[in-house]
């Protein structure tokens, strides 16, 4: 095989990568912070109607309480921040709900997908699934590898840290 034979192969192959990367023009509004009085007057709300949705937003409630993240509600969805970074969102509609967490192929271009519970979208991951605590402890794990890594990990380790010492 020539040299240039080899060479034109591998642009070929480059350029089929390049334009298999995912890529959006979409962005994320990201809202003003929510009282703790909104997010629990949102699930109330979730619980008087008997919203199938309800588990899985207490869930990430849950999470937001334990990881000392902020819970932002915006027409009916939540952002959850941390460290000023945007590192969550949920997405759904009235009987269906995902939590999304953004992809960095920059920094980790090789992602592995749970297809039992996630969806690879261009930018991001879509976690969903019948059971709350699946998704909830899938969304942890995301969080833990992601490009928010030493943030949460560092939360981890507070939180191992106030349970080993008995605190709250």
């Amino acid at each position: 095989m020539s040299p240039l034979c080899a060479v034109e192969r591998i642009t070929n192959r480059l350029a089929e990568e390049l334009f298999g990367l995912p890529r959006t023009t979409t962005a994320i509004a990201v809202v003003p912070p929510s009282k703790r009085d909104e997010v629990l007057g949102f699930l109330d709300n979730l619980r008087r109607s008997k919203d199938a949705r309800l588990r899985v937003f207490e869930a990430v409630h849950d999470l937001a309480q334990r990881r000392r993240l902020q819970a932002r509600l915006n027409e009916g969805r939540w952002q959850l921040r941390g460290d000023g970074k945007m590192i969550a969102w949920t997405d759904g509609t009235k009987t269906w709900l995902g939590a999304c967490v953004s992809l960095d192929f920059d920094k980790e271009p090789e992602t592995s997908v749970d297809m039992r519970l996630e969806k690879l979208k261009s930018n991001h991951v879509v976690i969903s699934g019948t059971a709350p605590d699946q998704m909830i402890a899938r969304l942890e794990r995301r969080l833990m590898n992601g490009a928010f890594k030493s943030d949460v990990a560092r939360l981890v380790a507070m939180g191992r840290q106030e349970t080993e010492s008995g605190g709250d």
